[in-house]
């Protein structure tokens, strides 16, 4: 009888060993992350990456909202088509609300476009022009 009991306690302290070794060994789940880790990490990069903000934002719905939450994602507007983005970078101005922007013009690129399409990028920025940060790229 005390050999069954003893078999019982020792079944349960090595059950109890395994939960506690596969918890240690179970990778972390990046959504427990604190918002303002998740903020370092994604302000390092999402300036270095054309798109990074669309990118997050499709991963899963705490990051999308996460995006959407955070101005500082839409900042960066980079005008590098003959054809401009514009409704891509009103929308981004839009949630970007009152956060400072960057803007980068390709010159290279403007050379065939059209009068309409330089109107049209002067018609977005104009408005939030007490925003601008930044610079023309030759």
């Amino acid at each position: 009888m005390a050999t069954g009991v003893l078999d019982a306690k020792s079944t349960h302290t090595i059950a109890k060993r395994s939960e506690a070794l596969a918890f240690h060994h179970r990778p972390s789940h990046v959504l427990g992350l604190p918002y303002d880790i998740l903020y370092l990490i994604f302000t390092q990069v999402v300036h270095d990456k054309d798109g990074f903000p669309i990118v997050i934002s499709h991963v899963c719905r705490y990051w999308r909202q996460y995006a959407f939450d955070t101005p500082s994602f839409w900042t960066s507007l980079k005008f590098r088509k003959s054809i401009p983005e514009i409704e891509k970078y009103r929308t981004w101005l839009e949630r970007s609300k009152e956060t400072p922007f960057d803007l980068e013009i390709g010159w290279e690129r403007f050379i065939g476009a059209s009068i309409k399409h330089v109107k049209a990028i002067m018609r977005l920025v104009f408005p939030h022009l007490s925003k601008f940060l930044s610079r023309f790229d030759k």
